[in-house]
């Protein structure tokens, strides 16, 4: 008879090791793919938008992957939900409280990203020679943001029941429009970039991960 001894204990406890390390560069793996693919989303969105903000290419955000969560996440928060009509296109309509969607008018001053400034809408419609709707008597003009504007070559009109007193027309300029509807193409396919990457990079980085993982653990020691 031949006896066969071994210590289970051991053995066990090496086996539980391994999964440790498995799980460790497992999670390694998920983080450093989803970096990868978070490096390139911001690339390739500087590339399909016309000079997206800092704000904007911020939010390509990573969750990363933990001991007791093995999943990494690239996402855009939903605090840039505007970015929905860029990565899926569609039709964008104004909230319920709003009164419209704004878009600049001709000749009107842009930021450096080609943008109406964030606050323009709130700081113009507080001053009294502003006012927002379609003006009366001006045929041509459509629903905006306009400004009463007294222009100095302007021929003047006399306002009854005040003798001689004379008043300029009044002249309109338009800063905003605001408008029902507007209409999307889908500019940056984000799922695909991502699925790209982590297709192309993970099954790298994983065996990467792993070689590491063994080679500094004391598993097979």
């Amino acid at each position: 008879m031949i006896k066969i001894e071994s210590n289970i204990k051991d053995l066990q406890k090496r086996l539980k090791n391994l999964e440790k390390q498995k799980n460790f560069a497992l999670r390694n793996a998920l983080n450093a793919t989803a970096f990868a693919a978070q490096k390139e989303a911001k690339k390739q969105l500087s590339k399909k938008l016309d000079r997206p903000t800092p704000f904007t290419v911020k939010g390509v955000q990573v969750e990363r992957a933990t001991k007791q969560n093995l999943q990494a996440v690239v996402k855009i928060p939903s605090n840039r939900n505007y970015m929905k009509y860029q990565i899926e296109g569609g039709i964008r309509r104004p909230k319920r409280w709003s009164v419209g969607i704004t878009t600049p008018a001709p000749s009107q001053p842009l930021n450096q990203y080609g943008n109406v400034p964030n606050k323009r809408f709130s700081s113009l419609s507080k001053r009294r020679d502003v006012f927002v709707g379609t003006p009366k008597g001006h045929r041509g003009k459509r629903r905006g943001v306009y400004q009463r504007v007294e222009p100095t070559n302007a021929p003047r009109k006399k306002i009854r029941g005040r003798g001689n007193t004379k008043k300029r027309h009044m002249a309109l300029r338009k800063w905003l429009n605001l408008i029902h509807s507007a209409k999307y193409q889908q500019r940056f396919p984000f799922g695909k970039i991502v699925q790209t990457v982590v297709k192309e990079q993970f099954p790298k980085e994983f065996d990467k991960a792993l070689k590491h993982a063994f080679k500094t653990s004391n598993v097979f020691r």
